[in-house]
């Protein structure tokens, strides 16, 4: 828990010394998404990636994810369909979609 807390602290010192990047704030994401923490704070953080890097896929699919996994599944499936408009063949987003759809169709 330590080691975590502390590699959570570093991605959020490189945030502060550059706010401008994407992949930052994508790793600390990940950070949180792995570890199954803070994922209220993961969301705002993967907004701020997305509208720092509005052509990449990734950080919407780990929006998506983190929509997923707390049960907000329209923003779950809004934000997969935006991830699919710029990567339309993506395995993992089609496969994370049906999920969803499965889910909101219950």
């Amino acid at each position: 828990q330590k080691k975590l807390e502390a590699a959570a602290e570093e991605y959020q010192k490189v945030i502060r010394l550059q706010p401008k990047d994407p992949k930052t704030y994508g790793k600390l994401v990940q950070l949180y998404i792995d570890n199954q923490i803070h994922l209220d704070i993961a969301i705002s953080l993967a907004q701020t990636a997305i509208r720092l890097a509005p052509s990449s896929s990734v950080y919407l699919n780990q929006l998506a994810w983190i929509y997923y996994n707390t049960g907000q599944y329209i923003e779950a499936e809004q934000s997969l369909l935006k991830a699919l408009k710029i990567d339309p063949n993506n395995q993992l987003y089609l496969e994370g979609l049906r999920e969803i759809r499965k889910i909101l169709s219950q």
